[in-house]
């Protein structure tokens, strides 16, 4: 059977979890958990509430309370700084890290500009990486714009100036915005539109048409259409309901 000190220190519950650590870190923290062991052994018996350091030698469950405490404090904090060391990465390797998040979806400088910075980049250093990602066509902003427009407008059915102002806090510039909020087709915009009022109205509670009408007009206004737009979306509605 294991000696007392071996007991404990190789059931201490900061090992419970060799699979994510890794059986090279719980070896060490045994070690070093043995070497406090011993180390506290040595210290003044009343540090230990007049528990003799011979006492040590016994099962953990007789083990003093402030010993315990110390060893766990330290091997907590050991095994948290291991878990968060990172690994240093070369330009070279930031780059492929970077260019595989451009190649898994579209991105702009700011969102890349926030990765890099995320990953404790120096400036000097993520400029270089953004202005090869850049050359290299990783980062395209003009695709980047289209993609965004077309996103945010099919699949969570924005206005214009929502996916406008979006575009713009991201950095893009007015002529890339612009350009790719005119692919829009007028038609499917307003279709879109009436589609999405068509829902609120489903789920609507009120008690005048004017009431109906502010309400419809402050949803269509809060997901970023132009007041002509739903002038005119709503006017067809009211209509169609006539007939």
């Amino acid at each position: 059977m294991m000696a007392g000190k071996e007991y404990w220190i190789s059931n201490f519950p900061i090992f419970s979890v060799p699979n994510v650590m890794g059986a090279p870190f719980v070896s060490i923290f045994k070690f070093l958990g043995m070497q406090i062991y011993k180390l506290c052994a040595c210290f003044p018996s009343f540090i230990f509430e007049n528990t003799l350091s011979s006492d040590i030698e016994k099962n953990h469950e007789n083990s003093p309370i402030f010993l315990k405490i110390i060893i766990f404090v330290f091997l907590y904090h050991l095994q948290k700084n291991l878990f968060i060391m990172k690994k240093t990465y070369t330009t070279d390797e930031l780059f492929l890290k970077a260019a595989s998040y451009c190649s898994i979806s579209e991105h702009c400088v700011s969102e890349v500009e926030e990765k890099l910075s995320h990953w404790n980049v120096s400036e000097n250093e993520k400029r270089k990486i953004i202005d090869r990602l850049i050359k290299e066509n990783f980062i395209n902003e003009k695709r980047y714009a289209q993609s965004f427009v077309r996103d945010k407008f099919r699949l969570n059915k924005w206005g214009k100036i929502k996916i406008e102002l979006a575009l713009k806090s991201k950095g893009i510039s007015n002529d890339e915005i612009k350009f790719a909020i005119s692919t829009i087709d007028d038609g499917e915009y307003q279709e879109m539109l009436a589609s999405a009022l068509k829902s609120k109205l489903s789920m609507l509670k009120y008690d005048y048409e004017y009431e109906k009408q502010g309400k419809l007009f402050r949803f269509a206004q809060s997901r970023g259409f132009e007041t002509s737009i739903i002038d005119r979306v709503l006017r067809s509605l009211k209509q169609s309901a006539k007939e």
